[in-house]
């Protein structure tokens, strides 16, 4: 648990920084498909694409779910969110959430935040977990 708080915090700080210090470097989302690695606490870490559409629509191509979601942003920082009902992650069938806060350096290139994910399996049965991501831009 002391290492999940020291990672979210020191990726707060990193997130902080990145924030404030590429402002002049930002590139807007819509349109652009980064690939990302995400690595959840305590889990395995994993990649999906995530497709920023121009009409503010989030897509992550997670397993072989079909999911959307939305995004804001303000450049370099975005918040966005996403849905999926049905996702297998391992053995586990279930509905996932993911609501994620980051920001794009490099002029776009690169991408870094933390996020949030909601794994429920049955109604009573709704575990979370924190992630940080990063991503590189490829189209």
């Amino acid at each position: 648990m002391k290492k999940q708080k020291l990672l979210t915090i020191l990726f707060c700080c990193v997130l902080l920084i990145g924030v404030s210090s590429v402002a002049a470097n930002a590139q807007e989302l819509a349109g652009t498909t980064y690939t990302l690695f995400i690595y959840p606490a305590s889990q395995a870490s994993f990649n999906a694409d995530v497709n920023f559409l121009e009409n503010g629509v989030t897509q992550i191509g997670i397993a072989d779910s079909a999911g959307a979601g939305s995004y804001y942003e303000v450049a370099p920082s975005f918040l966005a969110s996403y849905r999926a009902l049905g996702v297998t992650l391992g053995e586990t069938t279930g509905d996932l959430s993911l609501y994620m806060l980051g920001t794009t350096l490099s002029e776009g290139e690169l991408m870094i935040g933390l996020g949030v994910a909601l794994f429920t399996v049955t109604d009573s049965n709704v575990p979370f977990t924190t992630f940080w991501f990063y991503g590189r831009l490829i189209a």
